[in-house]
């Protein structure tokens, strides 16, 4: 784990947050070619969804957090660990006396309080995100209504136009004191490497203290910002994450601080200096350094504005439109590589280029960057975000409204799962006048291999039950095995409900309630029929259900 890592949980989060919002836009993406479609039943569906689009950003919002949430406890965790093995090492090397047993964990008061602060801290950004998605969305539909109402534009322009300021900006929810915005997913790391940087040098001056070393180093960085130049690489007290005291040679840690030394975001850290021993790097050239320094702004500034013209295409509507920005993301494209070979030591990081390019003009709607997670439980993003999932779902339901709602759960859970054995559970409306909004749910239980459903969700199941109104069940199985017996038992507690079961490698599975109860004793006379044969447990599972389904008046559908 590192925080890049869990920096990519926040561009994930970003770009599933963007591309439910272009899904939202996008809706009767061929109104200009369904007779007598008005402006006015746009924005209509436009209001009608509003309220289930914030309910679902805060949803997929929180999942999001959650899991960064208990990433960041276990990578400071390990960072700081890490640290004190290293700076262990370091002294064994040169002869200094060993630590003493059960050394680690001296000084978990002070690691306990550098973790909650960092938690705390990209806490409070959650609320941020979530108002900087419903609010700029609000603000795209009143854009949209004056531009179509002005009679000088087409539906697609008029949606394009008013989505401008919203998807070029992208989420950046996070504003400094100068006002300045930046997004989520480059403040998180931003917070992360400064975080665990504090972590390193708190790991490395326990060790100090407890070997009663003090003096230390700076490592020494060719690109660094005027403010850390004057003090890489100079000998120096630590006052401030040990117990040095001013001995009248060198300066002190605090001083270097007060600085503005080791400021948020800085790459410097402190190392042990052993008179005679240690070497201090060379310094690099002022003229230079400042040169590369400037060089590394415009990368970063250059990545901004592919990443902005990116968002605009992929939320374009207009066909015109669309190809306008791709033309901006190929030419910034080929600015940024061609600034790279003019200045050799950048470094081209495709994660800040993100939300991915396919390099044939074709937009990236509703598709994510996520990768696969690895694991026995991990989740095949890459399958689970891609067109052919979402039509896969699509087929079941008779409405955009009811795919979308089926989608966002699927995702808030295998995001809370992901390489986990465990479940959780949803029910939402798939037909009638509460199409897509949520029954209930069940997401605290950590069972391996299984959800069971509390007083409350049955409650709630029964009532929405007797509406009349179709329902799908959805919950996740980590193993990717179709449903199971007690899956579709459950069912004959309802009249109108079906299931859905995504599993973690991108499969899904519908199914529909039995005439009757299945006994155990002939599933298993079956799936054992099967199994000895061909030795897989998930075909054989397939085999078993389809065997009774004739008989017992339910089907099981594989959609993808």
């Amino acid at each position: 784990m590192t925080w890049e890592d869990i920096g990519d949980i926040f561009q994930a989060m970003e770009d599933d947050l963007f591309a439910m919002a272009i899904r939202n836009m996008k809706r009767h993406e061929d109104w200009e070619k369904m007779e007598g479609f008005k402006w006015t039943q746009w924005q209509a569906e436009q209001i009608t969804g509003l309220r289930e689009y914030r309910k679902n950003v805060a949803g997929l919002t929180n999942s999001y957090f959650d899991r960064a949430k208990a990433a960041i406890i276990e990578f400071l965790k390990e960072a700081y660990k890490g640290s004190v093995d290293d700076a262990r090492g370091f002294a064994a090397l040169f002869g200094k006396k060993r630590i003493r047993p059960g050394f680690f964990g001296v000084n978990s008061s002070k690691l306990d309080i550098i973790i909650n602060e960092a938690v705390q801290n990209i806490d409070t950004k959650r609320y941020a995100a979530i108002n900087r998605m419903n609010s700029g969305y609000t603000d795209f539909l009143r854009k949209a209504d004056i531009y179509a109402q002005s009679g000088s534009y087409t539906i697609p322009q008029a949606v394009d136009i008013a989505s401008r300021d919203f998807l070029a900006a992208g989420l950046n929810c996070v504003e400094y004191r100068n006002g300045n915005r930046v997004n989520i997913a480059s403040y998180a790391e931003m917070a992360l490497r400064t975080s665990s940087s504090e972590v390193t040098r708190q790991a490395n001056g326990d060790v100090r203290n407890e070997l009663g070393e003090y003096l230390v180093v700076s490592n020494v960085i060719g690109m660094t910002c005027p403010i850390c130049q004057e003090w890489q690489g100079k000998v120096m007290i630590d006052d401030v994450y040990s117990e040095g005291k001013p001995d009248g040679k060198h300066k002190l840690v605090s001083e270097a601080k007060a600085a503005g030394f080791l400021h948020p975001n800085c790459r410097h850290q402190l190392f042990m200096y052993i008179e005679g021993i240690t070497e201090i790097a060379e310094l690099p050239n002022d003229v230079e350094n400042k040169e590369h320094y400037k060089a590394e702004q415009e990368q970063r500034r250059q990545e901004r504005e592919i990443r902005k013209y990116k968002r605009l295409r992929d939320g374009a509507v207009d066909p015109a439109d669309r190809q306008k920005y791709d033309a901006r993301v190929k030419e910034w494209t080929q600015k940024h590589d061609e600034y790279l070979s003019e200045h050799p030591y950048l470094r081209k990081n495709p994660k800040r280029l993100a939300p991915g390019y396919t390099g044939n003009g074709k937009p990236m709607v509703a598709e994510s960057s996520r990768k696969a997670t690895e694991g026995d439980y991990g989740v095949n993003w890459p399958k689970i975000q891609s067109k052919e999932y979402d039509k896969a779902i699509r087929s079941v339901v008779d409405s955009e409204k009811a795919s979308e709602a089926i989608k966002t759960r699927i995702t808030w859970t295998l995001t809370n799962r992901d390489g986990k054995n465990t479940e959780e559970m949803y029910a939402v409306f798939s037909s009638g006048e509460k199409v897509g909004e949520e029954i209930g749910r069940v997401t605290n239980q950590n069972v391996p291999f299984g959800v069971g459903r509390d007083v409350k969700f049955i409650g709630k199941l029964k009532k929405a039950d007797e509406s009349g109104s179709p329902i799908i069940i959805i919950h996740n199985h980590p193993s990717s095995s179709p449903p199971s017996l007690t899956d579709l038992n459950e069912l004959l507690s309802t009249k109108n409900a079906s299931g859905m079961v995504a599993g973690h490698n991108g499969s899904v599975y519908h199914y529909t309630r039995p005439t009757r109860e299945i006994p155990d004793s002939e599933f298993l006379d079956h799936y054992k029929d099967y199994f000895r044969q061909n030795q897989d447990k998930v075909a054989a599972a397939e085999y078993a259900l389809k065997k009774l389904s004739e008989d017992y008046g339910f089907k099981v559908t594989k959609l993808i």
